[in-house]
C-alpha cells in the first residue's frame, strides 16, 4: 500500500495542490511556503538535539502549549513546530521556547529525510490526529522516537474507513507510544489499527485551561462598575445558528431578572457576523467592547478576538457555542472557573462535552424555550447553580495531569537515546 501511496496518490495530491493555487488565493501562500521548505532549512545548522511537534491547526497548538512550556523549562533541546493549516502558521508567529515554525512538509520520504536531518530531530510528537505515512516511516528509519499525544478516534471518524486503515494503519503501529485521551479512544486504536503501544493519559487541554486561569487572575478586562453586584451570563463562541435559539428570549430574560447582564462573544467578531447574531435578539440595546461602555448597560458585545477564555472568569452562567450546528467549542474554559455550562444538542464531537454532561456539570438544551428555562432555574436556585458549577470545576481538575505523564516519557526517551549514543 505504501508503494501505491508514494508512487501514485502522493504525486497526484502534489500536482492538484499546486494547480489549486491558480484559483485559490487563500491556499496560495501555504503551498508556496511548502515549496520553499528546502530553502528555509538549507542554512539551518544545529548540533543540539531537537523535538519536532506537529499540530494540524491553531486549536491543536493551543492544547499542547503546556507540553511546550514544560519541555522548554525542563529539557535542553530545540523545539520546532509544524502546522498543516494556515490557522496555525499565520496566527502563531512566535512562542516562548520555540526555535522556528514551518508548514508541514509534503509527505515525500526524501524530503522528510532532509528535514529531520536539518533540525537534528530526536523526538517527534504529533498532536491529535494529523499523521502521515512517510512522516512516520522515515522517522522510524532514522531512529527518531515518536509519540501521538491527545490521541482521539471517534466512532464516526473517517479514519475508520477501509482506505484510511490501509494507508494509515502501519503509521499508527509505528508510534513508540500513543497517549489516548480516554478508554474508549484507547480501545478504538487497538481494534481499528491493531495498536499495542497505547496508554490512557487524558488531554493536555485540561492542563492548558488551568494554566490560563492562573495567568488571568490579575487581568482586568471588564470595568468593575459594569459588573458590580450583577449576575453575568456569557455567550461564548457564538454562531448565528446558536443565536437563533439562545438570543431569541434574551429581552424577556433580562426583563425578568433585573440583576442580570450578558456578554456576547462571537466565534468570529466581524461586523457581518455580529449583525447576523444580533438580529435574533429583537430591539435589545447593546454596547460594544471596542467603544465607550455604559456602566448601566445590560448587554455587551465583545468585538475583539482572543478574550473569550479569560472573560469566562466573570461568568455566573456560560453558554458554549457551536452546539446547534457546527460542533461545540471548548467547554473546559468556563468549567475551570466553577461555572455551570449550557450547550446545545450538537456536542458529540467533543469528548470533554460528553464527559462534562455525564459528570452533571453541564445542561444540554434543544431549543429556545429549554435554554430560557435552564437559565431561569440557575438564576433562581442559588444552591442548584453552585452545585452544577462545583461539578464542572471538579471535572476539569480531575482530568488534569496529562502533560506530566507525557514529559516523563519524553525525558526517559531522551536519556535512553543519550545512553545509547554514549
Amino acid at each position: 500500500m505504501n508503494f501505491i501511496y508514494s508512487t501514485f496518490i502522493l504525486p497526484a495530491l502534489f500536482i492538484i495542490a499546486n494547480l489549486v493555487t491558480l484559483f485559490s488565493k487563500k491556499l496560495r501562500d501555504p503551498i508556496f511556503q511548502r515549496n520553499k521548505i528546502l530553502i528555509k532549512i538549507k542554512n539551518l545548522k544545529t548540533t543540539k538535539k531537537s523535538i519536532l511537534i506537529h499540530a494540524a491547526s491553531m486549536g491543536e497548538f493551543e492544547h499542547i502549549k503546556p507540553v511546550i512550556n514544560k519541555i522548554n523549562t525542563d529539557l535542553d533541546v530545540n523545539i520546532f513546530i509544524t502546522f498543516f493549516s494556515p490557522s496555525g502558521y499565520e496566527n502563531v508567529k512566535s512562542f516562548p521556547g520555540v526555535k522556528e515554525f514551518f508548514y508541514l512538509p509534503y509527505d515525500f520520504g526524501w524530503l522528510w529525510n532532509k528535514f529531520y536531518a536539518a533540525i537534528n530531530c530526536e523526538v517527534l510528537l504529533i498532536s491529535k490526529h494529523d499523521v502521515w505515512p512517510n512522516q512516520m516511516r522515515i522517522a522510524k528509519k532514522r531512529g527518531i522516537k515518536t509519540a501521538l499525544i491527545n490521541a482521539s478516534l471517534s466512532a464516526s471518524s473517517s479514519r475508520q474507513s477501509f482506505l484510511a486503515k490501509a494507508i494509515l494503519g502501519k503509521a499508527y503501529r509505528t508510534f513508540d507510544k500513543i497517549f489516548t485521551i480516554s478508554a474508549e479512544d484507547d480501545n478504538r486504536f487497538k481494534t481499528t489499527f491493531s495498536c499495542t503501544n497505547t496508554e490512557i493519559s487524558g488531554d493536555t487541554k485540561f492542563d492548558q485551561v488551568l494554566i490560563r486561569k492562573e495567568n488571568s487572575e490579575n487581568l482586568e478586562l471588564l470595568d468593575p462598575a459594569w459588573r458590580k453586584e450583577k449576575k453575568i451570563l456569557v455567550f461564548g463562541s457564538l454562531w448565528p445558528q446558536d443565536a437563533e435559539h439562545v438570543l431569541k428570549n434574551l429581552p424577556q430574560l433580562l426583563q425578568n431578572n433585573p440583576d442580570l447582564k450578558v456578554l456576547i462573544i462571537p466565534h468570529q467578531p466581524t461586523e457581518e457576523i455580529i449583525k447576523k447574531l444580533l438580529v435574533f435578539s429583537g430591539e435589545l440595546e447593546y454596547d460594544f467592547y471596542s467603544e465607550k461602555i455604559n456602566p448601566a448597560g445590560r448587554a455587551l458585545v465583545i468585538d475583539k478576538i482572543g478574550l473569550l477564555a479569560d472573560m469566562y472568569k466573570y461568568a455566573d452562567i456560560a453558554y458554549v457555542g457551536g452546539s446547534f450546528q457546527q460542533g461545540i467549542h471548548n467547554v473546559l474554559e468556563p468549567a475551570i472557573y466553577k461555572v455551570p455550562v449550557i450547550y446545545g444538542p450538537v456536542y458529540k464531537n467533543s469528548f470533554e462535552a460528553i464527559s462534562l454532561n455525564k459528570a452533571e456539570g453541564a445542561l444540554v438544551v434543544h431549543d429556545a424555550s429549554a435554554f430560557y428555562e435552564a437559565v431561569q432555574k440557575l438564576l433562581k436556585n442559588k444552591k442548584y447553580c453552585e452545585l452544577i458549577g462545583e461539578k464542572a470545576e471538579q471535572f476539569a481538575l480531575k482530568n488534569s495531569g496529562s502533560t506530566k505523564r507525557i514529559l516523563n516519557y519524553i525525558d526517559s526517551t531522551l536519556k535512553k537515546t543519550k545512553t545509547t549514543s554514549d
